[in-house]
């Protein structure tokens, strides 16, 4: 196993994105997102949202509740409990709290965490931000900015058990990122063709599809180098989607860092 401070090679990751949630936003748009300058926060919009209430929800179905309503869900796990294993038994702020899109729910749940890597990064987004894989199928495992490699693989070296495997200290934490995906979601919630999604490792959230030259342009403004555009233009003609002419922010990548 190696530790290091590298960017690795980003490539969809399949079943190691059960961590990161991905939207499709199938709307039609009419509506750009507007420039703000300052840090990001994802939940200063004027509309808040409620807490959803997850008690007695089994924990595999709290990141979909917890993101349709725009919030972040960081569990944590009570093995004394005497519910059944995997049922939420606590949620703080309490259900029906009215509360910022992209704030952080805390979720306790019954039992321990699974045995299964994904599981045991679920049940420690504290010290984790997620997972991805190399183009040769490397396993890579993103640690949270502040958090010591060693010690948090420390936690789920059962899991990684003969298994090919690196480690990358992240720039940003899995909260973080997914309240900046919150606040881009709610910013497109009125576009058409897009897809929104966490690349853990890189520390990224990124923006894919037929993006307008003015909607990718305003979350450039809106979040800086938080987001990552990759844009594409429809062909007039009805054709495929065909990159974006030049001075019309190319259909290339933009890359970003996370506003710390």
């Amino acid at each position: 196993m190696s530790v290091r401070r590298a960017r690795p090679s980003f490539v969809p990751f399949g079943v190691t994105l059960l961590l990161t949630p991905v939207l499709l936003l199938v709307a039609c748009a009419r509506r750009v997102p507007r420039p703000r300058s300052g840090p990001v926060d994802a939940g200063d919009g004027p509309a808040g949202t409620a807490v959803p209430d997850l008690i007695g929800r089994n924990v595999a179905l709290v990141d979909q509740l917890a993101g349709a309503a725009g919030l972040v869900a960081v569990l944590s796990y009570r093995p004394r409990a005497r519910q059944a294993p995997g049922t939420v038994v606590a949620v703080h702020p309490r259900p029906g709290a009215v509360v910022g899109r992209g704030s952080t729910v805390q979720v306790s749940v019954a039992g321990r965490p699974g045995a299964d890597l994904g599981a045991r990064i679920a049940a420690d987004r504290r010290r984790f931000v997620g997972l991805g894989a190399d183009p040769d199928g490397t396993l890579v495992v993103a640690v949270a900015a502040g958090v010591d490699p060693a010690v948090a693989v420390s936690a789920i070296r059962p899991a990684l058990a003969g298994r090919r495997h690196r480690v990358v200290t992240g720039r940003t934490t899995f909260a973080e990122l997914e309240r900046v995906r919150a606040g881009v979601s709610a910013e497109l919630l009125g576009a058409c063709g897009f897809t929104v999604r966490v690349d853990p490792v890189a520390g990224e959230v990124r923006v894919d599809g037929e993006v307008p030259a003015a909607v990718a342009a305003a979350l450039s403004d809106r979040y800086g180098r938080a987001v990552v555009v990759a844009r594409e233009e429809a062909d007039a003609t009805g054709g495929e989607p065909r990159p974006a002419p030049s001075g019309r922010i190319p259909a290339r990548t933009r890359r970003a860092r996370v506003s710390s």
